[in-house]
């Protein structure tokens, strides 16, 4: 599931219940980026979600993503 939401105009609290509906419905690969404003919100869906025992910590995959001007130069 791709997690971005324009953070200007996605009401906070979006991505967090976007993400335990879908992990309920049978999701378990999520798509992020630092840039997407909602880090937050996916990991502490996710964190809900294996707390209640609905999923395992094992099962699920998080993909972020780091934009380019946040590499190390010496790399």
């Amino acid at each position: 599931l791709g997690t971005y939401g324009d953070p200007r105009t996605t009401p906070k609290g979006s991505a967090l219940e976007c993400v335990k509906l879908a992990i309920d419905v049978g999701y378990r690969h999520f798509d992020g980026a630092l840039v997407y404003f909602n880090e937050h919100e996916v990991g502490q869906a996710i964190r809900e979600k294996i707390a209640d025992g609905s999923v395992k910590r094992e099962d699920i995959f998080y993909c972020g993503k780091l934009w380019n001007t946040f590499h190390p130069p010496e790399l």
